[in-house]
């Protein structure tokens, strides 16, 4: 974070090497990165400003934290982000963005901040997991005052679990938005090169089940059950697979091969040149657990089954059940299911499945969400 006395009118609370908000949205606008991984600074005049400010507002946790030590988490956490606050108003923005709507400190900071209008882009999926379990601690809500959400699943579910969001926005995802706009009308006439898309969902992470919350423990033996339910079909009825890889890990691309045996190709991960959303384009079927790919072609009214082998509640990515949703590891339920769902008319399995897709993802391909979102930044700094 540089030239610390400069007024901003945006401060793009940035986490993860995200460069699309600064190509697409953010041009020619007065706009500062500020990353809570390196930018936050502590001194001992704004540290003491921080805790005087906090046992204020928050003095009652720790009474509460004599009790359970939990409080005193949830205590040091916001005087974290009264500390960021403080940082922020320094540069007097009318907006703070953040492409990373599930940061715990950009929605303590939000909290912190009233007098300041805080945007939150969806940038991936978010199921129950997302919303409940994956808190810090359960107090520790996400405040936002507007959320750039995918749809009406989202919404639903986190006004289930109370979250403190002011506005929801169902505007569809950023990067779907922006590349089914240019092709959605085609998608019908698209030479498909593969039946399949199986969409990666590998991560070397995943293998460490000891490290990983115990909602998790089945995540990675589902992953390999469906590469596995895949590789079969494919071998046994003669059908052309296209894996669109989640990382650029070698390890990812070896795993695949010992199922497919060589038999499959590789959509190689690359983001800045879509090549997931090319890949799936390119085939009559997607197949995912619950990626955030899968979810968004879904939206885009492409034919789509996520797999869910253990029946496990917070992998299903959809509301309701449907020719879209497939559930067990029996491999003749399984086949059956893929044959008709590859021969079956795209427009028949839009119909069956439209109002689950528009709650899912909801496009409107006439005005994506980046020209939604730069015509708001327009409008709130220009207030």
């Amino acid at each position: 974070m540089k030239e610390k006395n400069k007024v901003y009118d945006i401060v793009y609370f940035h986490v993860e090497g995200e460069e699309y908000f600064k190509e697409k949205i953010l041009h020619k606008l007065k706009y500062i990165v500020f990353n809570p991984e390196t930018d936050i600074k502590y001194t001992f005049f704004g540290l003491l400003n921080a805790v005087y400010t906090s046992l204020l507002k928050e003095g009652l946790l720790l009474i509460k934290g004599l009790i359970n030590l939990k409080y005193i988490e949830i205590w040091l956490r916001k005087l974290r982000a009264t500390i960021v606050a403080n940082q922020i108003r320094k540069y007097r923005p009318k907006v703070v963005l953040t492409f990373t709507d599930n940061s715990n400190i950009f929605h303590l900071v939000c909290e912190s901040m009233k007098e300041v209008v805080f945007l939150a882009v969806q940038n991936g999926g978010r199921h129950s997991w997302c919303a409940y379990e994956a808190l810090p601690q359960k107090e520790l809500l996400y405040h936002i005052d507007e959320y750039y959400c995918f749809g009406e699943y989202v919404k639903d579910l986190f006004e289930k679990h109370n979250h403190n969001i002011k506005k929801y926005v169902l505007s569809g995802s950023l990067l779907g938005g922006e590349f089914f706009s240019q092709y959605q009308s085609q998608i019908n006439s698209f030479n498909k090169s593969y039946d399949i898309c199986l969409v990666s969902q590998w991560s070397k992470r995943l293998t460490k089940t000891n490290l990983l919350p115990p909602t998790w423990r089945n995540l990675n033996e589902s992953i390999h059950s469906l590469i596995k339910l895949v590789a079969d079909y494919s071998y046994y009825h003669g059908k052309s697979v296209c894996v669109a890889l989640r990382s650029k890990d070698p390890e990812e691309k070896q795993i695949f091969q010992q199922y497919f045996k060589g038999n499959c190709s590789f959509q190689e991960s690359d983001r800045s040149r879509y090549s997931g959303y090319v890949a799936v384009t390119k085939s009559k079927l997607i197949v995912a657990i619950n990626s955030t790919l899968a979810t968004e072609s879904f939206g885009a009214g492409m034919k789509v089954l996520f797999v869910n082998p253990f029946n496990e509640r917070w992998l299903k990515p959809t509301t309701n059940s449907g020719i879209w949703y497939f559930t067990g590891k029996d491999f003749s339920s399984f086949a059956s299911r893929l044959n008709n769902l590859i021969d079956m008319n795209l427009k028949s399995y839009q119909q069956q499945s439209y109002d689950e897709m528009k709650r899912s993802v909801n496009y409107d391909f006439k005005k994506p969400l980046s020209k939604i979102l730069r015509k708001r930044l327009l409008k709130l700094i220009r207030t």
